[in-house]
């Protein structure tokens, strides 16, 4: 979460995956019981929605962080629905260009 919360947002690794390509894999490899797991995975998610990660950068195999979460059956988003956790997304603030 740490990593999350303060690593540098456009960390990428060798094949070109974001830190949110991890977190939805990870999502999706746990266990539908592990209640806690997703939890954690799911705020880690939204911690990086927060910070502004760009949802367009594609992997080695040109797929988004999105391609991933969209090619599986649970939603990452439903999973704070039944712990009385408040989830809210904001969007990334506009960058302001001022030329001088």
């Amino acid at each position: 979460m740490e990593v999350a919360k303060h690593g540098p947002i456009d960390l990428r690794d060798i094949n070109g995956s974001t830190m949110l390509h991890h977190a939805v894999n990870i999502f999706h490899q746990l266990h539908k019981g592990d209640r806690n797991g997703r939890l954690w995975v799911s705020l880690i998610v939204l911690t990086l929605l927060n910070r502004g990660i760009k949802l367009g950068l594609r992997d080695s195999w040109g797929r988004t962080a999105r391609d991933l979460a969209n090619g599986a059956s649970d939603q990452i988003g439903d999973e704070a629905g039944g712990c009385q956790v408040k989830v809210t997304y904001r969007e990334p603030a506009e960058e302001v260009c001022t030329s001088s």
